[in-house]
């Protein structure tokens, strides 16, 4: 009995051992999983069915998201909201424009079968757009302005559409990357953004040499209105000029380069007014009575520079001659100043 004890004491503390080293070696794997070994992909069927590129590579999906911004936005306030625009803006909500290519807005109507909008409804479109990507990159192929600047429009960001006459309104993007642009109503007002890649530079926009020209009264006259009444018929509007320039920077605001885009000249209006043709007659005869006496006051001035004798010794000697007593009395003397004083008091003859 007092053999067997030792052997079981060993044999027990063995046992002990031997799970004292499984438990260390068990808890130092997984301490060295935990904090010292690299993060591994989970593998598994379940989460190789989810997982796609993007998810395998966190950081080029970060930047691939980065790189989606909002390159330029206008919001239009009190624009006239026809059945027309309405419809295309329900219709296209998002439109692309592709790397390295054109954008027509007439081809593009076309394509998408739409014929719900006017030529005017088009113009608002395009003027809208060509606001939209004037501080951009993009070129502008096509651009027309109508005779008079349409309400709602600001000076120097028209773009006039006529479907009948094939005035178009075409840009190109000349990046590679594709851009969207997203039309939404927000409240009254109407929010249009360019969202794409960034841009390497800064594009500012600038109107400058601003001019107005004051429109011109024409007047006509009528019998049917009293003296002093004025109608207007057609009222007058400002002819103006403006020029658009847009200059590139980069984003640490060193200057690039300047170019002109556009110069818009819209001629005046003139204003139409109806007056009464009692007025025109006072008038035009005021205006002959002031010509009359103009005119008879010049020709009374004419005549008496000529009476003025010239200081010469002939004509002093011909002054002290007519002086004298006895040309005074001479016949010929007599006989001229009764002439002059019967053609001064000559009646008029008897018309009887």
């Amino acid at each position: 009995m007092s053999k067997r004890t030792p052997f079981t004491k060993l044999s027990v503390f063995l046992v002990l051992c031997s799970i004292g080293l499984f438990s260390f070696a068990h808890l130092g794997a997984l301490a060295y999983d935990r904090f010292l070994s690299p993060a591994q992909p989970v593998s598994g069927s379940e989460n190789k069915d989810v997982a796609g590129p993007s998810d395998q590579n966190p950081e080029h999906k970060s930047k691939s998201e980065a790189t989606i911004e909002t390159i330029s936005e206008i919001k239009v306030d009190g624009l006239p909201l026809t059945p027309g625009l309405q419809q295309f803006i329900d219709t296209n909500p998002e439109i692309e424009i592709r790397g390295a290519s054109p954008f027509s807005l007439l081809e593009f109507i076309e394509g998408e079968g739409f014929t719900g909008a006017t030529d005017q409804d088009l113009s608002t479109l395009a003027s809208c757009l060509y606001e939209l990507i004037l501080p951009t990159n993009f070129e502008v192929i096509e651009r027309n302005q109508s005779r008079e600047l349409p309400d709602g429009t600001e000076l120097g960001m028209e773009a006039y559409v006529n479907e009948e006459q094939g005035k178009d309104f075409i840009f190109s993007n000349p990046n590679s990357g594709s851009y969207t642009i997203t039309l939404q109503w927000q409240g009254d007002l109407l929010s249009i953004s360019l969202k794409g890649a960034e841009l390497p530079y800064r594009v500012t926009v600038e109107r400058r040499d601003k001019l107005v020209f004051k429109p011109k009264v024409i007047k006509q006259y009528s019998p049917y209105l009293h003296t002093g009444e004025v109608m207007v018929t057609k009222e007058g509007r400002n002819g103006m000029q403006v020029e658009v320039w847009r200059s590139f920077q980069t984003m640490k605001g060193e200057f690039l380069k300047e170019e002109k885009v556009s110069e818009d000249f819209y001629l005046p209006v003139h204003k139409e007014e109806l007056h009464s043709m009692k007025d025109y007659v006072a008038g035009k005869a005021v205006y002959v009575s002031e010509v009359d006496e103009t005119s008879s006051e010049v020709e009374e001035h004419k005549t008496r520079d000529s009476s003025v004798p010239q200081e010469s010794p002939s004509n002093q000697e011909k002054d002290e001659q007519s002086d004298s007593p006895d040309n005074a009395n001479s016949p010929s003397t007599k006989q001229n100043s009764n002439a002059s004083s019967s053609e001064e008091d000559l009646p008029l003859p008897d018309m009887k």
